[in-house]
């Protein structure tokens, strides 16, 4: 498989939604990683048809969004090389003007408890206390 995929410029996986589907991209990811020179080359289009059941003019009409596989070192690189900085809501957030329990709602059973925004408590790290709802 990985001289198969060395003779392509690009390997374009398209995967269909179904579990099995993702199990075997799964494994494929995994079988390639040791490889380099392949990985630089995939790219993965994840759709949610099946893609067997779609006419070839179907299939041709698609608007493909294929995603570049990228290796841990290439993620890590550009990570290294890009900018980081607040968006306006992590600004707000750190200023204390907003909450960010308003735009991240919670709503879940957790240990047989209901953890809702309205039950949210708070830690007063300063008083080292937690604070009601």
């Amino acid at each position: 498989m990985i001289e198969f995929c060395e003779r392509f410029d690009a390997v374009d996986l398209w995967i269909d939604p179904d579990p099995n589907s993702q199990l075997q991209l799964i494994w494929l990811l995994d079988y390639l990683r040791l490889h380099a020179s392949v990985i630089s080359r995939l790219a993965i289009l994840q759709t949610e048809h099946i893609i067997g059941a779609q006419a070839p003019a179907e299939l041709a009409a698609w608007q493909l969004h294929l995603a570049p596989v990228r290796s841990h070192h290439d993620r890590h690189e550009r990570y290294k090389r890009s900018r980081l900085a607040l968006t306006g809501l992590g600004k707000a957030i750190v200023a204390r003007s907003d909450d960010f329990s308003r735009h991240n709602p919670i709503h879940r059973w957790w240990g047989g408890t209901e953890l809702t925004n309205g039950r949210l408590r708070r830690w007063d790290a300063e008083n080292r206390t937690l604070i009601a709802p």
